[in-house]
């Protein structure tokens, strides 16, 4: 009997560890799906792109739960340019992340984030993550769970100091805009 209830036990878990990775899968899949999206509804200033055929950065730091979602969309043309996606270790210099045009910081880079915002703020870099208060620490796009499903909140203020615009679609459907001469929630 000890035997049975200790099996059902394992196997319990492992379905349920299969369902949460599951589960974690598709939320990264949907993240990944935004983030590349964000590329046509964002305006970066001239000096973010050295030259006319430089490609268009996607940086990621912290734990990568992404794994290989982006092979399939990565060296394809974005407006022109080829699509890189790039992996940073929690150590990289702010130069380095400063090359990006959009850089993702997972929930995992800690205590560290405030510091790295701010450490980009002359660069023209769209930061995203997932991170509680992330548009306060002066992020500028944070997703974020309404009733299960994958959103996202805009800080406007901190893409206008970096001389980036969003277009007004994305805006619109953005659960939150923070930073212009309005805020708005939904």
């Amino acid at each position: 009997m000890k035997k049975k209830i200790i099996i059902c036990s394992i196997l319990l878990n492992f379905l349920l560890s299969a369902a949460c990775h599951a589960e974690v899968e598709l939320e990264y899949q949907i993240k990944a799906a935004f983030l590349y999206k964000f590329l046509f509804f964002t305006q970066w200033p001239d000096n973010a792109f050295a030259e006319n055929d430089s490609p268009i950065l996607i940086g990621i730091t912290g734990q990568d739960f992404f794994e290989d979602i982006f092979k399939e969309i990565e060296s394809e043309p974005v407006n022109g340019k080829k699509l890189i996606i790039k992996r940073f270790g929690k150590n990289t210099s702010p130069k380095s992340l400063g090359k990006c045009h959009i850089l993702f910081i997972t929930s995992t880079f800690g205590a560290k984030t405030p510091d790295l915002i701010k450490s980009l703020k002359t660069y023209p870099v769209v930061t995203v993550s997932e991170i509680d208060g992330f548009l306060q620490m002066g992020g500028m796009i944070n997703f974020v769970k309404k009733e299960k499903r994958v959103a996202f909140e805009i800080n406007q203020k901190a893409a206008m100091e970096a001389g980036i615009k969003f277009r007004s679609k994305l805006l619109r459907v953005a659960t939150r805009v923070i930073g212009k001469s309005y805020d708005r929630g939904k």
